[in-house]
C-alpha cells in the first residue's frame, strides 16, 4: 500500500544560444488522484524488484548548496520548507550547477515523489528522485504544469537515473547525527555511466556500500531464506552451500558476482525436488529489501559457508564446516560446548607428513 504525501516535477533546460542553464518548477500534484497513486505504486514495486541497484551514504555536509540541508529542512519537525520549495532549492542551486558540467545538452525532466510504503508490515517513508530526458516515459498535462495523467506503461528502463532516500534512515544520519557506517540511506537503479556520475554527485553520494557489506548481507539473506524455505531439509541446505562454497572458491577472486549467480548454483541442489522453488532467492531478497548491490566481489567471509578457519595460540587450520559436531558424536572433529574444548581425530596417511611428525615427537 502507497500513501503519496507529496509530489511536484521540474525540468532543467540548456537556455537557447547561451552557455547557462535554465530550470522550470510544474505544479503540484494531487497526491490523492488516481494517476499519481498509480504511478508512485508501479514505480516504487519497480524499483524495489529492480535488481541493477546500488546504495550509499549522503554527504552529512550542512552547506547551504547540499542535498543533506535542503531536504533535511523539509523533514524536521517544524516544517521550515515546503517540499516544492525543496525541490526549487535543489534544483536550481544544485542541478543546474552539476547540470553545466556533464554532457546531457538536452536537459532532463525530474519527477520528485515524497511517499509511505507499506512492505512486510512495516511502513517505509521515502523520497523517489526520477530523472527522464525522452519525455515520451512520461504523460504530462502540459509543458507548464508538468502534472502527471494516466500512463499506459511505466518502463524503468526509459528513465536514465533514479535514486530512493530512505527517510527514518536520512534522519538519523543527517538530523540525529548517527554516523553508523552500516546506514546507507541512498539506493540507484543504475543509469548510463556520466548521467549516474551526474545523480551521485547532486545528491552528495559519498560512500557506495562496500563488496564486503553487499557479501555479508548476501550471506544472511541465504541462511534465512533455507530457513524459512527449508526448514526441514537439512541434507539438501547442506548440499547447497557445499555447492555454494565450491563456486566461491572456484570463483576468480576479483570477479563480481551477484545474487542472479547465487540462485543459479541453488537451483541445481533444490530444483529436482522443488521446482516451485526455482528462482524464488532472488525475489525473497528483493521482497525483503536487502541492500545488496547489484555486482560485488564475495568477501573471505563467504567462503564459511564451507570452511570455519580457526587459530589458536599453538593451532591453524581450515575446517570443513560439515565435519564438525558436538562431543560425544561420531564426527572426527567435535566441540564440547561446555569446556570449548575442540577434539581432533583424523589418521594422517600422508608419509611425508607422518615422517615429520615423528621427528618433531623424537626431538622434543
Amino acid at each position: 500500500m502507497v500513501e503519496v504525501l507529496n509530489a511536484i516535477a521540474a525540468q532543467i533546460y540548456k537556455v537557447e544560444d547561451q552557455n547557462k542553464w535554465g530550470y522550470h518548477l510544474g505544479d503540484v500534484w494531487d497526491t490523492n488522484s488516481e494517476e499519481v497513486v498509480q504511478f508512485t505504486t508501479e514505480v516504487s514495486t519497480k524499483f524495489r524488484k529492480n535488481r541493477n541497484k546500488s546504495y550509499g551514504q549522503i554527504d552529512v555536509s550542512k552547506g547551504a548548496a547540499t542535498f543533506s540541508k535542503q531536504l533535511s529542512s523539509f523533514l524536521k519537525d517544524d516544517g521550515a520548507i515546503l517540499f516544492s520549495e525543496f525541490v526549487k532549492e535543489y534544483t536550481s542551486k544544485i542541478l543546474i550547477d552539476k547540470a553545466k558540467k556533464k554532457k546531457n545538452k538536452e536537459g532532463s525532466i525530474i519527477a520528485f515523489v515524497h511517499y509511505n510504503e507499506e512492505v512486510n508490515e512495516v511502513i517505509h517513508e521515502r523520497v523517489l528522485i526520477l530523472m527522464i530526458t525522452n519525455t515520451k516515459a512520461l504523460k504530462f498535462d502540459d509543458k507548464e504544469t508538468l502534472t502527471l495523467t494516466a500512463q499506459e506503461v511505466i518502463d524503468l528502463d526509459k528513465f536514465v537515473q533514479g535514486a530512493r532516500v530512505e527517510v527514518k534512515e536520512f534522519k538519523d544520519r543527517h538530523i540525529n547525527n548517527n554516523l553508523d557506517e552500516d546506514i546507507n540511506e541512498v539506493s540507484f537503479i543504475r543509469g548510463t555511466g556520466d548521467i549516474r556520475q551526474y545523480f551521485t554527485e547532486s545528491l552528495g553520494t559519498l560512500n557506495l556500500l562496500s563488496d564486503k557489506k553487499s557479501s555479508e548481507t548476501a550471506t544472511d539473506a541465504l541462511q534465512k531464506y533455507f530457513d524459512q524455505k527449508l526448514p526441514i531439509e537439512r541434507g539438501m541446505k547442506k548440499a547447497a552451500e557445499e555447492k555454494l562454497g565450491r563456486f566461491y572458491e572456484n570463483n576468480n577472486k576479483d570477479r563480481k558476482v551477484s545474487v542472479e549467480d547465487i540462485q543459479r548454483v541453488i537451483n541445481g541442489v533444490i530444483s529436482e525436488k522443488y521446482p516451485l522453488l526455482d528462482n524464488t532467492f532472488v525475489s525473497f531478497v528483493d521482497e525483503n529489501e536487502y541492500k545488496i548491490n547489484d555486482f560485488f566481489v564475495q568477501s573471505k567471509e563467504q567462503n564459511e559457508l564451507l570452511w570455519v578457519e580457526i587459530k589458536t595460540d599453538s593451532f591453524k587450520a581450515s575446517i570443513s564446516k560439515n565435519e564438525i559436531g558436538p562431543s560425544g558424536s561420531n564426527k572426527d572433529i567435535t566441540f564440547n560446548s561446555t569446556l570449548n574444548i575442540l577434539t581432533i581425530t583424523q589418521n594422517i596417511t600422508d608419509d611425508t607428513l607422518i615422517k615429520k611428525l615423528k621427528s618433531l615427537i623424537n626431538n622434543g
